[in-house]
């Protein structure tokens, strides 16, 4: 069955607040969920000024970067192993890495 032309337009009025309303159901779904992903990163990234890691001393740091250099080989080129991971983390950590000569050392 194939509705003439006039009944056409009568279905698309009969429709049209159902779209909208469908279209207000969509926005309300999404709306939040980009609320909360924002909120959540807004969280996370002020959560993590005050962790406590943040309140190492940076000789610290440089010993606990030290503990992750593999003990069994030479240190590689890789960004999946210390020392281009930990100078990955952030750019303080960067500035470590990249300020201690021991952790360059045996890299191979």
């Amino acid at each position: 069955y194939a509705p003439p032309d006039d009944q056409i337009q009568v279905i698309r009025a009969h429709l049209a607040p159902h779209v909208e309303r469908l279209a207000s159901l969509k926005a309300l779904i999404h709306d939040p969920s980009v609320q909360r992903d924002e909120l959540m990163e807004y969280i996370n990234l002020h959560t993590a000024l005050i962790s406590p890691v943040q309140r190492l001393p940076q000789d610290i740091l440089q010993e606990i970067f030290l503990a992750c250099l593999p003990t069994d080989r030479n240190t590689v080129m890789s960004v999946s192993e210390a020392p281009l991971l930990l100078g990955r983390i952030c750019s303080g950590w960067r500035d470590i890495v990249l300020a201690t000569p021991a952790l360059w050392a045996s890299l191979h």
